[in-house]
C-alpha cells in the first residue's frame, strides 16, 4: 500500500511577525549558536528524525515544488516554518517526540535542500559536459585565453537559445526528428542524480512508492544541473578551480521555473503529449531498474514451468531404464496421470511476466523508440493509461504553483543571526 504523504505548502498565511515567532519561539537570545548547527551535537534519534526530514523536503522538491527561492527574509521565515512541519510530521510517524524543533535544527533541514542542489552540480559536471566540449569549444587551438573564453560564451549563448530547435541544448533529435527534453546529457545527469545517488530521497524505501513516473519538477531540476554545469565550463570556474560558480538559487531558481513551465506547456499540447508521458515513465523505468538493482531488489521478468509430462520426467540413462534422481513419490505421477487423462490438468504459464502487454505497434512509444536509439521498449514495465496520466500531471501542474519559498543559501540564516534579520537580494 502507498502510504498517504501529502505535500506540504509553502505558502505562508501567516503575517511575517508571527512567522518569526513560530519558527524562533524554542530560541532564545542566549541560546543562539554561533557556530553553525552539526548532526552530531544530536542524539542518533534526532538524526535519524532530521535526516528523514532532510529526504522529505528533497522529496518535495522533486514532486512539485520545484528549486524556490530563499534569500528574503519572508522566503527565509517561511522556509523555516516549512521545515517546522516537516519535522513536526517525521516526528509522529518514528514516534519521536523528544526533539526539539530549534532554528538550528530547521537550518539543519533546509540544507538537506542545499546538498542535494550541490550534488546535482557536481553529477552535472562529471556527466554532461563531455556531451558538449566539443561544440563550446573553438577549433583554432591558437586563440588567447580571453578570445577563447569570448568564443565560447557565444556558443552558450547559441545552444541556450531556444528559439533554434534542433540546437537547443536539452533537446535531442535523430533522423531529423526533434525530442524534447531528451538530450542525451540530460537523461545521464537525471539518472545518476535521482537513481543512483546515495543522497536521492528514492534510496528511503517509503518515499520510493511515492514516486510512479518522472515528474517535470524532478527533470526540470536536473535540466538546470546541466545548465549550471555548462555555465561553470564556459566561464572556467569548475568545482575543482579557485574561484567556483555558485549554484544557488539567486542564479539559478527563476531559470528551473521557466524550464519547468515550458515542460507543463509542451505536455498540453497534442504534438507531445503521449510522446512526453512515455518517456517520462520509460526514464524512471529505465532509473528503477538501476535503482533496484544497486539494492539488490530486481526480481526475475520471468519463471519458466514445465507444462508437459515428458518435461517432468528425466529421460533414462544408456542401458539402464531407472531414474536414480527420481525424489517425488508415485502417487505424484499417477496424479498428474490420472489429471491428464481426465482433462482435468490446469496448466500453468510458461513465463511469468510483469509486462501483461506489448507495446502496440502504432503506439507513439512505438514510434518513439524507432526513431530514437535510446528508448529500449522491453524496459517499460510499468504502462500507464492516459487518464491516470492526464490527472497526475494536472495534479502536478496545480500543485507546482505554491508560494515563492525554498533554498537557504550560504549566507543570511537564522542561527548566525544574534539581532534583526536583514533582506537580501
Amino acid at each position: 500500500m502507498i502510504p498517504n504523504v501529502p505535500p506540504i505548502s509553502l505558502n505562508a498565511p501567516m503575517s511575517l511577525e508571527d512567522l518569526e515567532s513560530a519558527i524562533c519561539q524554542s530560541d532564545t537570545t542566549s541560546t543562539r549558536r554561533a557556530e553553525p548547527p552539526k548532526l552530531s551535537d544530536y542524539s542518533p534519534e534526532e538524526i535519524e528524525v532530521i535526516n528523514s526530514a532532510r529526504r522529505r523536503v528533497v522529496m518535495d522538491m522533486i514532486m512539485t515544488n520545484g528549486w524556490k527561492k530563499n534569500s528574503m527574509r519572508k522566503q527565509k521565515l517561511a522556509m523555516h516554518s516549512y521545515a517546522r512541519e516537516v519535522v513536526n510530521e517525521v516526528k509522529t510517524s518514528l514516534g519521536c517526540h523528544g526533539l526539539n524543533i530549534t532554528s538550528s535544527v530547521t537550518t539543519l533541514v533546509i540544507h538537506g535542500l542545499t546538498n542535494s542542489r550541490s550534488k546535482l552540480i557536481e553529477n552535472a559536471e562529471k556527466e554532461s559536459l563531455p556531451y558538449y566540449i566539443d561544440d563550446l569549444e573553438p577549433e583554432d587551438k591558437s586563440l588567447s585565453a580571453e578570445d577563447r573564453q569570448k568564443y565560447m560564451a557565444e556558443r552558450r549563448k547559441a545552444i541556450y537559445n531556444s528559439d533554434n530547435h534542433h540546437t537547443y541544448f536539452l533537446h535531442g533529435h535523430n533522423r531529423g526528428r526533434l525530442f524534447i527534453f531528451s538530450h542525451p546529457a540530460l537523461q545521464d545527469v537525471h539518472i545518476k542524480q535521482w537513481y543512483t545517488d546515495e543522497s536521492s530521497p528514492l534510496f528511503d524505501d517509503t518515499l520510493r512508492l511515492i514516486l510512479a513516473t518522472t515528474t517535470i519538477p524532478m527533470l526540470s531540476m536536473s535540466a538546470i544541473g546541466v545548465m549550471g554545469a555548462i555555465d561553470r565550463y564556459v566561464e572556467g570556474r569548475l568545482s575543482k578551480s579557485g574561484d567556483v560558480l555558485r549554484f544557488t538559487g539567486k542564479l539559478y531558481a527563476d531559470k528551473q521555473n521557466a524550464i519547468q513551465k515550458a515542460m507543463h506547456a509542451a505536455l498540453e499540447t497534442d504534438v507531445h503529449w503521449e510522446v512526453m508521458i512515455d518517456y517520462f515513465q520509460y526514464l524512471h523505468t529505465k532509473g528503477m531498474k538501476i535503482l533496484n538493482d544497486k539494492l539488490g531488489l530486481t526480481s526475475p521478468t520471468s519463471i519458466s514451468v514445465p507444462m508437459s509430462l515428458e518435461e517432468l520426467t528425466l529421460p533414462p540413462e544408456p542401458e539402464n531404464t531407472t531414474t536414480p534422481h527420481d525424489t517425488a513419490p508415485d502417487s505424484y505421477s499417477q496424479h498428474c496421470q490420472h489429471d491428464q487423462q481426465t482433462n482435468s490438468f490446469t496448466a500453468w504459464p510458461s513465463t511469468v511476466s510483469y509486462s501483461e502487454s506489448p507495446v502496440p505497434s502504432g503506439s507513439a512509444l512505438a514510434l518513439y523508440s524507432e526513431a530514437q536509439p535510446f528508448y529500449d521498449q522491453s524496459a517499460l514495465q510499468m504502462c500507464m493509461s492516459e487518464l491516470f496520466a492526464q490527472e497526475y500531471y494536472a495534479n502536478f501542474s496545480e500543485k507546482s504553483t505554491c508560494g515563492s519559498l525554498a533554498e537557504e543559501d550560504d549566507q543570511d540564516t537564522f542561527w548566525t543571526a544574534p539581532g534583526t534579520y536583514h533582506d537580501t537580494m
